[in-house]
C-alpha cells in the first residue's frame, strides 16, 4: 500500500501484464505509456531492418550492408514518409515493404485509439486526508475522514461508501477476515464542490464497537473508501478510492478546520487537510 492505493500481488506466480495488456496500459502513467510505445516503435523498425539486411542488396542505396540505412528505410516505410532516396529493388523487398506498411497502419490506428482512450478516460481528482481520526461527537466516539475536490468542476449526486476489513476468529477457532459496511451519517450529497467530512458513529451496532484503541491495529486491517458521482463538465460517472490502514487511524485527535472566510468568501485551505490536534 502506497499513497492510499492498495496493490495486490499473486504469490507464486509471475507478473505477466501482457495477459491483460489493454487495461495495464490504460492504468499506467503517461511516461510509462510513452516509453512502451517508443520501445515498440524501435523494436518493429529493428525487426524489419534485419529483414531487409537478410535480403541482401534489395534496397537502392550506396551501402546495401549498412544497418543504419536499413533502419532508416524501415522508418520511412512504416511511417509512409517516402523521401525517395531509397526504394525496394527486388521482389523480396517489395513483399517486406508491403507487410511493413500494413503493420504501420495497424500500429498507428492502435496507438491513436489507446492514447485517445487514455486521454478521454473520466477520472475524479478527489484528495483524501492521509489520516482518519476517532474522536467524540455529541458524546459518541466517531470515526472521521475527509476529502476535497481538486477540480473546479462539481461532482453531482455524490455517493460515498466505507467498508472495514476486520480480523475475526469464529467460535470453532477458525481465523478469517471479513468486510463490514460502515453506516455513515451522510453518504450522499447533491453536489461536491469544496470539502466533505464523512462520519461513522461507533455505536453498539457498529463493527468497530468494543475494539479498544490498543487493539485497533491488531483487529482492523484497513478501511476502504469509495466515491462515485457525475462530473458536471463531461456528464460522465467518475470515481475514486482510498485505503486507510489501521496505522493511519488516530485516536483521541480531531481534524483542524480547513474552512475559512476571507473577504466575505468561503474558501478551504487544502494544505491543512491532514492537520489534526489533540482533544
Amino acid at each position: 500500500m502506497s499513497d492510499g492505493i492498495l496493490r495486490f500481488w499473486g504469490a507464486g506466480g509471475p507478473f505477466t501484464p501482457w495477459r491483460d495488456a489493454y487495461h495495464y496500459i490504460l492504468r499506467s502513467s503517461w511516461p510509462t505509456l510513452s516509453l512502451v510505445l517508443f520501445a515498440g516503435y524501435v523494436a518493429v523498425n529493428v525487426f524489419f531492418a534485419c529483414l531487409y539486411l537478410a535480403g541482401g542488396d534489395c534496397i537502392g542505396s550506396e551501402q546495401p550492408d549498412s544497418f543504419l540505412l536499413a533502419f532508416s528505410f524501415s522508418v520511412q516505410t512504416i511511417s509512409t514518409i517516402g523521401y525517395g532516396a531509397m526504394s525496394p529493388t527486388t521482389p523480396y523487398a517489395h513483399i517486406v515493404v508491403a507487410v511493413e506498411v500494413f503493420c504501420g497502419l495497424l500500429g498507428v490506428g492502435l496507438a491513436t485509439g489507446i492514447i485517445f482512450q487514455k486521454f478521454a478516460r473520466p477520472t475524479a481528482r478527489v484528495r483524501f486526508s492521509n489520516v482518519a481520526v476517532v474522536a467524540p461527537r455529541n458524546g459518541v466516539p466517531t470515526l472521521m475522514f475527509r476529502m476535497v475536490n481538486e477540480r473546479s468542476s462539481h461532482i453531482v449526486d455524490l455517493r460515498l461508501t466505507a467498508t472495514v476489513l476486520v480480523d475475526e476468529t469464529s467460535s470453532e477457532g477458525d481465523f478469517m477476515r471479513r468486510f463490514y459496511n460502515l453506516e455513515l451519517e451522510r453518504d450522499r450529497s447533491p453536489v461536491f464542490a469544496l470539502s466533505f467530512t464523512a462520519m461513522h458513529a461507533i455505536t453498539p451496532t457498529s463493527p468497530l464497537y468494543g475494539i479498544r484503541p490498543e487493539e485497533f491495529a491488531d483487529r482492523i486491517v484497513f478501511l476502504v473508501v469509495t466515491v462515485t458521482g457525475i462530473d458536471d463538465t463531461i456528464a460522465q460517472t467518475v470515481h475514486s478510492q482510498w485505503y486507510y490502514p489501521s496505522s493511519m487511524v488516530k485516536h483521541g485527535e480531531r481534524f483542524v478546520d480547513i474552512m475559512v472566510t476571507r473577504n466575505g468568501r468561503l474558501t478551504i485551505e487544502p494544505q491543512h487537510l491532514d492537520a489534526t490536534e489533540p482533544l
